[in-house]
């Protein structure tokens, strides 16, 4: 059960006397947090009982963490949920954790995604290369990718690609 979970966000501190929890969530979509009742911190299961936003970040109360010696006990760690929990993703959206460990086949270019970096403007996919050299490109709607999440493995035209890929 634990295996299938999907990261949402990591405890950065504290805050308050009674245990609360910031947040830095691994998403855009702060309001999300507000649809789960129950989130796993490692393997532990914890009931929300409270979730609120401010400044780019997610203040959760969790069930049982009631002072700042649990909450900073906490400190560092993963925020999760199941992945059958989550919202459905829209066409052309997938979780990064089914992106990462797809082949990745582009003209003579193979290899396997190895990481999704989430600086701001487009997600950058990062493919470790079958030669040993490091892919990277933005996920990018117009690079057409053929991604079939089932068969790992995504396909890109190298026409498209060559235009914003960066190949070391």
């Amino acid at each position: 059960m634990v295996n299938n979970l999907i990261s949402l966000g990591q405890i950065i501190k504290s805050r308050g006397l009674k245990g609360e929890l910031k947040i830095k969530p691994f998403s855009n979509d702060l309001k999300q947090f507000k649809n789960f009742r129950e989130v796993f911190i490692g393997t532990t299961l914890f009931c929300v009982l409270r979730v609120s936003e401010s400044g780019g970040f997610v203040y959760l109360k969790l069930d049982g963490v009631d002072s700042l010696e649990q909450a900073e006990k906490l400190r560092n760690k993963e925020v999760s949920v199941r992945k059958e929990d989550i919202n459905k993703t829209e066409e052309n959206e997938y979780f990064v954790s089914d992106l990462i460990g797809c082949r990745f086949l582009s003209a003579e270019l193979e290899g396997v995604v190895v990481d999704i970096h989430q600086f701001g403007a487009a997600d950058v996919v990062e493919v470790k290369l079958n030669d040993g050299r490091k892919l990277m490109f933005p996920y990018l709607l117009k690079l057409g990718l053929e991604i079939d999440i089932y068969k790992k493995k995504i396909e890109a035209d190298r026409n498209r690609l060559s235009e914003v890929m960066v190949v070391n």
